[in-house]
């Protein structure tokens, strides 16, 4: 027989592990890392929004926090700031500012940060978590 069929059981397998948010329809998610020290999840959407999840013990995620805007807030900081504030030029807007990644800030890091998002301008912008 020359009839072959090709199955991708992966898509299965990760609907059984992730969360609904991951494979769903919606803002899709460009970047996911895993902070396993602390036991979060991080996720950066198409949109620049943030979202944090607690990873429980018993496999679960529960989601603790969702930042929306985080582009916008950045920006206004950025045109506050006069020795970052674009010389001879308009003010920072979304349309040339956006969030490329995000990474885990080791706890050894003197900072209390727990992750830290990069634009693509080379900015940093450092979150926290507050304990619950």
């Amino acid at each position: 027989y020359n009839h072959s069929k090709c199955i991708s059981h992966w898509q299965g397998a990760l609907k059984t592990i992730l969360p609904p948010f991951v494979y769903g329809k919606g803002d899709p998610i460009i970047d996911m890392v895993v902070d396993s020290n602390r036991g979060y999840l991080y996720a950066l959407c198409y949109n620049t929004t943030i979202m944090v999840w607690k990873m429980q013990k018993d496999g679960y995620l529960s989601l603790i926090a969702t930042k929306t805007d985080v582009v916008n807030n950045a920006i206004s900081v950025l045109n506050e700031d006069e020795d970052i504030s674009r010389s001879n030029e308009d003010d920072w807007t979304a349309e040339d500012f956006s969030i490329v990644s995000i990474h885990v800030v080791p706890r050894s890091e003197p900072e209390n940060a727990v992750l830290v998002a990069i634009t693509n301008h080379g900015h940093r912008i450092f979150f926290y978590i507050e304990s619950y």
